[in-house]
């Protein structure tokens, strides 16, 4: 199972996660997404889903 967007939220609270760590894991995502995204648009079949919940991992 791919966790959700929320569910990673929710383990980023549980956590406590520093600060600076969650920023970071925020921009990470992103460019992540962007690639993903990208990569896609060209033919790729990437999993969104999977790529984004790929911020859980930071957890």
């Amino acid at each position: 199972m791919i966790p959700a967007r929320e569910e990673c939220f929710e383990l980023i609270r549980k956590y406590e996660m520093f600060p600076h760590i969650v920023r970071h894991t925020r921009v990470v995502t992103d460019v992540a997404l962007f690639i993903a995204h990208k990569l896609n648009d060209s033919g790729q079949h990437l999993d969104i889903a999977l790529v984004e919940a790929g911020r859980c991992s930071m957890t």
